[in-house]
C-alpha cells in the first residue's frame, strides 16, 4: 500500500492520469490546493495553488496534458473551475460563472469541453479552448454533485441532490450551439417549454408537440415530429435527420406513402437532388414487404 501524504486538509477528490503514472488529488478548505503525485514512488511532483476555497474535484484531460479542478466552499472562496498545464504547473484558464461551489468537473472524451456541477443547482458546459460557458443546464431543485461524460461523448450524465440523475444528449445540444444558437437562446427555449428538457433527456421525445420554429433560416428540429418516428431510430437522430434520411428510414419501416411525402419535401428544398420518390421508397421497402 502507498500513502500519499502532504495535504493539510481533507482530500476531497482523486483521479488517475490517462497513462496511470500520476495521481491527482484535491484538498479541502484548510489546504485549498491540488497535487500531482508519482504513483510509482508516492512522491508529490507538483502543487497547484491559486484557489481561494476547497478543491472539490480533479480530472485529467484525455491527452494527459492538463488537469481541471473545481473549487469553492460554503463559507468562502471563489466558486470556479481551473485548467492547469501539467508541464509548467501554472493555471492557464479560470472558468468563472457559478454562484456556488463547484462540486464536480469532467472532460469530454475529445477534450474540447469541460462539464461542471455546482451547489447553485446548475451544471455548465465550457469550451476549453476559449474558457467560456457555452450552455447551462437548469431545472434542478438541489445542487449538482456529479458530472460525467459517456466514453463515446454522446451523453453527459449529471447527479443532483434532488434525488435525480439526468442524461443529456450532447449531439442535440452541440447541434444547437454549432448552428448559431447561443446559451441565452438555449436557456430561453428551456424555460419557455416544459417539455424541452425531456427532449434533451431522451425521455418520451415522441410526445413533443410538433411545431415549426425558424431560427436564422434553419427549421427547428422539433418539426421532425410532424412525421411519426420509426421505433428503431433514436429520437435525437430523428430530430437532426434530413428529409431524405427520414424518408429512407420510413421506407425501411414499410411506410411507403409517408416516405414518398418526405422525399417530395426533400426535392422541393434541394433542387440538386434527382430521384423518383416512389421508386426510391418501394426499393427500400422491398425487404420489408418480402418478409411480410
Amino acid at each position: 500500500m502507498t500513502a500519499f501524504e502532504g495535504h493539510s486538509g481533507s482530500v476531497n477528490s482523486v483521479s488517475f492520469s490517462p497513462d496511470g503514472k500520476y495521481l491527482a488529488t484535491g484538498a479541502g478548505s484548510d489546504d485549498k490546493t491540488a497535487r500531482l503525485w508519482e504513483v510509482a514512488t508516492g512522491k508529490s511532483v507538483t502543487t497547484f495553488e491559486g484557489h481561494s476555497g476547497s478543491v472539490n474535484s480533479v480530472s485529467f484531460s484525455p491527452d494527459g496534458k492538463y488537469l481541471a479542478t473545481g473549487a469553492g466552499s460554503y463559507d468562502s472562496g471563489a466558486n470556479t473551475a481551473r485548467l492547469w498545464d501539467l508541464a509548467t504547473g501554472k493555471s492557464v484558464t479560470e472558468f468563472g460563472g457559478h454562484s456556488g461551489p463547484v462540486w464536480s468537473v469532467s472532460f469530454s472524451p475529445d477534450g474540447k469541453y469541460l462539464a461542471t456541477g455546482s451547489r447553485d443547482k446548475t451544471a455548465r458546459l465550457w469550451d476549453v479552448a476559449v474558457g467560456e460557458s457555452v450552455t447551462e443546464f437548469r431545472g434542478y431543485s438541489g445542487s449538482v454533485n456529479s458530472v460525467s461524460f459517456s466514453p463515446d461523448g454522446k451523453y453527459l450524465a449529471t447527479g443532483s441532490r434532488d434525488n435525480t440523475a439526468r442524461l443529456w444528449q450532447m449531439k442535440l445540444i452541440l447541434n444547437f450551439l454549432q448552428n448559431g444558437l447561443n446559451a441565452d437562446l438555449f436557456n430561453k427555449l428551456n424555460e419557455l417549454s416544459s417539455e424541452f428538457p425531456f427532449r434533451l433527456n431522451g425521455v418520451k421525445l415522441e410526445k413533443a408537440s410538433p411545431r415549426f420554429l425558424p431560427i436564422r433560416g434553419i427549421s427547428h428540429p422539433w418539426q421532425a415530429f410532424q412525421t411519426p418516428r420509426p421505433d428503431f431510430i433514436d429520437p435525437v437522430e430523428w430530430m437532426l435527420a434530413s428529409p431524405v434520411e427520414r424518408g429512407d428510414a420510413l421506407a425501411r419501416d414499410g411506410r411507403i406513402e409517408v416516405a414518398i411525402a418526405e422525399f417530395k419535401k426533400a426535392l422541393a428544398m434541394d433542387k440538386s437532388l434527382n430521384f423518383n420518390p416512389k421508386e426510391r421508397a418501394e426499393k427500400l421497402a422491398a425487404p420489408v414487404l418480402t418478409d411480410e
